[in-house]
């Protein structure tokens, strides 16, 4: 026989913030700038205990485990976009600069204990702690210039420069 109960507790709360701006410089060139920010965090906690019984009613072993886990999760992103037109037709430039940062973090703990009765096995206590981390950062850069050489042709030059960077931590 096996008699057990358990409960848990979960709680989650985020937040988001973004905005949009655009600002006319002149009336041939403007900007465009996107923020948004975003936090989450997450706990949860979990206990459990069961008895198991043999045939006669007498007790075989017992187990209690209490497990605690608790996140963060950041992100920040932003778009700046700078467009140019000049005088002459079909003469453009602009450039774009977009950026992404997050950040997690994950703790757990774990107790988890087990009595043995009859058995003559010695009892079990572990009690673990395991900590991820991860942070992430992605840069983006854009130009683009385009000049017309007749009205139906024109020469467009692209650039393009991309950088990430991700690391992860284990404990």
């Amino acid at each position: 026989n096996s008699n057990s109960n358990s409960i848990s507790d979960n709680e989650s709360i985020g937040h988001t913030v973004s905005s949009d701006f655009e600002i006319k410089i002149d009336s041939t060139s403007s900007v465009y700038l996107n923020p948004s920010f975003s936090k989450n965090i997450s706990k949860n906690k979990y206990k459990s205990n069961s008895r198991t019984t043999d045939a006669n009613n007498l007790d075989l072993n017992e187990n209690e485990i209490d497990n605690f886990n608790d996140s963060e999760n950041n992100s920040f992103k932003n778009n700046l976009y700078y467009t140019k037109e000049f005088k002459r037709k079909g003469r453009r430039l602009s450039f774009a600069f977009d950026v992404e940062s997050n950040s997690y973090e994950n703790k757990l703990f774990t107790v988890n204990n087990t009595t043995f009765f009859q058995t003559g096995n010695p009892d079990e206590e572990r009690n673990q702690y395991r900590k991820n981390k991860n942070n992430s950062n992605d840069l983006d850069f854009q130009f683009s210039y385009s000049e017309p050489i007749l009205d139906s042709i024109s020469l467009g030059i692209d650039l393009n420069f991309r950088h990430k960077n991700n690391n992860d931590f284990q404990e």
